[in-house]
């Protein structure tokens, strides 16, 4: 529609290639996996998730293997490409039963933003907004408090030296507006993350990311259901639609 309108529509799909998920996955390919072309991707995120959720050891693992994408070891990054690869050949059979078309750079997933970081945690510190709390990197959005009516934290990067999603949306604010030119951002993501997005969308006008001129927009939708008339979850294993 906005297309149709006259509008310039550069598509994303913000794909979770990137953090903990991809963590837990390459923890898991490590210890029970040999050849990452014979997996099935639903079986192999299940088993995954399970593993993540009922074993500390194998979650405390996962965790640190994501410390080690975001510092580049050359084993855990060959390995993620090769996931990566893996996976968007999946993604793209649906794209094309859906007509999603997607090309090129369309995707930005969250791996595009990684090398900013540090530098969304560098401009905050700026800023003045940074602080210090439990051993990690935090904002203080104004007006934000939590039950007990203490200020609120968005957590920029956590105590083990990961960073955490509020950073890479404030990256992916700074790079559209920035180097894509964008003066609209349209986010259609679940009504689970309302809070998530006012807290990102606060930050990013406190610490000067965008202006007045800029509309950053949250489009919520509902659940998804399965025929069990439950919420449809990739943790759950196969899904019929």
């Amino acid at each position: 529609m906005l297309t149709y309108k006259g509008h310039k529509v550069l598509p994303e799909n913000h794909i979770g290639d990137w953090g903990t998920p991809f963590g837990m996955l390459i923890e898991h390919y490590l210890e029970d996996y040999d050849a990452i072309e014979n997996i099935d991707l639903l079986t192999f995120y299940k088993e995954a998730r399970e593993k993540f959720d009922s074993d500390q050891s194998f979650a405390d693992r996962s965790r640190h293997r994501v410390v080690l994408l975001q510092s580049k070891d050359p084993e855990t990054q060959d390995l993620w490409k090769k996931l990566l690869d893996h996976s968007m050949e999946e993604f793209n059979i649906i794209y094309n039963k859906l007509g999603v078309l997607l090309e090129g750079e369309e995707p930005w997933g969250e791996s595009r933003y990684q090398s900013h970081l540090p530098i969304v945690l560098e401009r905050l510190e700026r800023t003045g907004l940074l602080e210090r709390s439990e051993g990690a990197d935090v904002v203080f959005p104004q007006g934000w408090v939590n039950r007990e009516g203490s200020p609120l934290p968005m957590i920029i990067r956590k105590a083990d030296g990961g960073f955490n999603y509020s950073a890479t949306d404030l990256a992916c604010i700074i790079l559209r507006i920035e180097e894509r030119k964008c003066d609209e951002i349209l986010y259609v993501v679940g009504q689970e993350q309302k809070q998530h997005f006012e807290m990102v969308f606060q930050v990013a006008r406190e610490a000067g990311f965008m202006d007045d001129s800029i509309k950053a927009v949250h489009i919520p939708f509902g659940l998804i259901l399965g025929d069990d008339g439950k919420k449809m979850a990739s943790r759950g294993g196969a899904q019929s639609i």
